[in-house]
């Protein structure tokens, strides 16, 4: 180990150079990457997942995430709201179980 800690300090300017030659690239390549927060578009058309979020997409124009804005309710509204979103996904997931059901 004390051979390695001597060869690093002996060539610590070769290092230096390699490290900000290798800099460059690493720059390049941050700047043209592109991030893409939608993980599904990622995924293929086939698999089941894509399948349910086409579906989503299809009947109430959001699919795999939707905002509920609740400010101002009183707790009575509130809870009568949450409970009809509930009754409202869990009715989407039937259908789109009894749908996958007729494509088998």
């Amino acid at each position: 180990m004390l051979k390695f800690g001597k060869a690093v300090v002996k060539s610590r300017f070769v290092i230096l150079i390699v490290a900000v030659l290798l800099l460059i690239p690493a720059g390049i390549g941050y700047i043209h990457t592109r991030v893409n927060y939608d993980i599904l578009s990622y995924l293929p058309k086939e698999i089941d997942t894509m399948k349910g979020q086409d579906m989503l997409l299809e009947k109430f124009r959001t699919g795999a995430y939707s905002f509920v804005v609740v400010d101002g309710m009183d707790n009575k509204d509130l809870k009568k709201n949450i409970n009809y979103l509930y009754y409202l996904f869990l009715k989407l997931l039937y259908n789109i179980q009894k749908r996958m059901n007729k494509q088998e």
